[in-house]
């Protein structure tokens, strides 16, 4: 999965920095089947993989979780949520929505 993940113009620092942090033990992963995130930690946002088709089943769909991003100043805090479907030259986006999260200032 962590492969798949790294396969998405989604990280800050770019792939090849965030790997190397990943390695360092400096960015938190959690893998599961199916499933991988790279935790944000305020500066940097929680993206999250997760596979939607069983193994070996063509084409391959996941959901791909950007957030939830801080403006810095609102209570909304939207998570872009995609879902994608592997084809032969990369990725074709199927679905995408925004939820938004509303907060209370003091659970940030």
């Amino acid at each position: 999965m962590e492969n798949l993940a790294f396969t998405f113009p989604v990280f800050e620092l770019g792939a090849v920095a965030t790997m190397k942090n990943i390695v360092n033990k400096d960015f938190h992963v959690c893998t599961r089947e199916n499933f991988w995130q790279l935790a944000g930690d305020g500066a940097q946002t929680t993206i999250t993989l997760e596979q939607l088709t069983d193994r070996g089943t063509n084409p391959l769909i996941v959901r791909l979780s950007v957030g939830p991003v801080s403006d810095g100043v609102g209570r909304i805090l939207p998570t872009y949520v995609y879902k994608f479907e592997r084809i032969a030259n990369g990725w074709r986006r199927l679905e995408y929505k925004v939820v938004e999260q509303d907060i209370a200032p003091n659970d940030r």
